[in-house]
């Protein structure tokens, strides 16, 4: 698999997650590159890894079984709430 496909295989998969499923996500590229930085994993870090994998796994699973919402849905009813309840727009 190209790059490409790659990052087009990402973006599609982070189009359709939850908003607590992305933040999973970011926690994840933000450890990854912390271990970056260190060139090396602490204890600590091990264990969020093992935290962050078995959330993911997790993750993968619900999409697999369609149980996720898609991130539009999701903002168009965020936004709703906002007018509905604040008159944000």
């Amino acid at each position: 698999m190209n790059t490409f496909d790659l990052r087009e295989k990402i973006e599609k998969t982070l189009s359709e997650m939850s908003l607590d499923s992305l933040k999973i996500v970011a926690e994840f590229v933000d450890f990854i590159k912390d271990k970056q930085e260190r060139g090396k994993i602490s204890l600590e870090n091990q264990q969020r890894l093992d935290v962050l994998r078995r959330k993911i796994a997790i993750g993968q699973e619900q999409i697999e079984q369609k149980k996720i919402t898609d991130g539009e849905l999701v903002f168009e009813r965020i936004q709703e709430k906002l007018e509905r309840d604040y008159g944000v727009r």
